[in-house]
């Protein structure tokens, strides 16, 4: 089967992917039922995942449903050497919604790449000759 747009997605984070993460932290975090830990608005915990949509139109994600955050994120926790138990221990996570848990992610994903240095323009091109 062919799919209608070109960009791969990454493969899944084992570290999401436990028997522990998918049955205990997020359950816990059902059960508490506490605002965003980043905005502190209500999170939806009854609504769905993913909101109604016309027949033909791509899915809409329910920003305001629940995604389980890292306090320290997955990515310095690895630099940091921390093992998978350490990383989605409960104590690393909290309640986020999902409009702040892409935009942390975001930020997270663009403070790790390496950026280029910003060249000046010059008004007239550097050469070894003095005119």
């Amino acid at each position: 089967m062919t799919r209608a747009w070109s960009s791969k997605r990454a493969a899944p984070d084992p570290l999401l992917q436990t028997h522990d993460w998918r049955t205990k932290v997020r359950a816990h975090w059902m059960r508490q039922r506490l605002p965003c830990a980043r905005c502190h608005k209500p999170i939806d915990y009854d609504g769905p995942r993913y909101l109604p949509t016309p027949p033909g139109q791509p899915r809409r994600v329910n920003p305001r449903s629940l995604v389980v955050g890292h306090k320290v994120s997955r990515r310095k926790a690895k630099l940091l050497g921390w093992t998978a138990a350490q990383v989605n221990h409960l104590s690393n996570t909290q309640p986020e919604c999902v409009d702040c848990s892409n935009r942390s992610g975001a930020a997270e994903s663009n403070a790790g790449r390496s950026r280029r240095p910003v060249v000046a323009l010059v008004s007239k091109p550097v050469t070894s000759r003095a005119w």
